[in-house]
């Protein structure tokens, strides 16, 4: 895919109005890498004009964390790729920009409960034990694509220094994700009300998941090195 991306990116140079080469002395290609709220990324990108830039986006980013999901402490592994297609609009030909495009996003929260023995849980209106519930365990998926609407700062046309700041700021919209929780091994067969408690657990927390702001806040910040 990556040589389709650069074959298209380099459609067209950037043009001063008299000889048609570049405006400074340098090439339209940048690399730039970044660091930021969707992880370790990398930009490459080319000037098609004054005004306009085009970018490949890549991201990654694995953490581990904990979550508290109705009074149950889940220990969570938290994994996000991110790949995006960007436009750069430059209305001054400086360093200032608004940028739009689509993101494949592929990101997933896979979750176990944290139980403890010695300790009950409340469930439903029923207090249970870590024998009596089992393992709880669960995932959070966002696997689609995404558009992103942004403003930043990166190098522009006339910009004859080969290294330079960049910045994003914006907003990739993920939507609600598909969600998947529930207990394993419990014991059902000596406690008949445990089903419907645990599965009254289970839905209303699909329900507080899901009521998470439907979009991704970005936020990145790197050094921009143009050829």
């Amino acid at each position: 895919m990556l040589p389709v991306i650069l074959l298209f990116l380099c459609g067209s140079a950037p043009a001063d109005n008299s000889t048609g080469k570049p405006s400074s002395g340098l090439s339209g290609f940048t690399l730039a890498p970044q660091i930021g709220t969707l992880g370790i990324g990398l930009n490459i990108g080319y000037q098609v004009s004054d005004t306009f830039k085009t970018r490949f986006n890549m991201n990654y980013m694995g953490l581990n964390t904990e979550r508290t999901i109705n009074n149950i402490d889940f220990n969570a592994d938290f994994t996000a790729a991110t790949f995006g297609i960007l436009a750069d609009f430059h209305p001054f030909s400086g360093y200032f920009r608004m940028t739009g495009g689509l993101y494949y996003v592929d990101m997933s929260l896979k979750t176990t409960a944290e139980l403890e023995y010695g300790k009950t849980y409340s469930i439903g209106n029923n207090k249970y034990t870590k024998a009596e519930l089992g393992r709880g365990e669960g995932s959070v998926k966002w696997q689609r694509p995404a558009p992103y609407v942004g403003i930043g700062f990166g190098p522009g046309a006339g910009q004859d220094s080969a290294f330079s700041a960049s910045a994003d700021i914006g907003a990739l919209l993920i939507g609600d994700p598909k969600v998947s929780l529930r207990f394993v091994d419990s014991a059902y067969a000596m406690y008949s009300g445990l089903a419907k408690d645990t599965g009254d657990y289970e839905r209303k927390s699909k329900k507080e998941i899901r009521g998470y702001l439907p979009f991704w806040p970005v936020l990145s910040l790197g050094v921009s090195y143009r050829f």
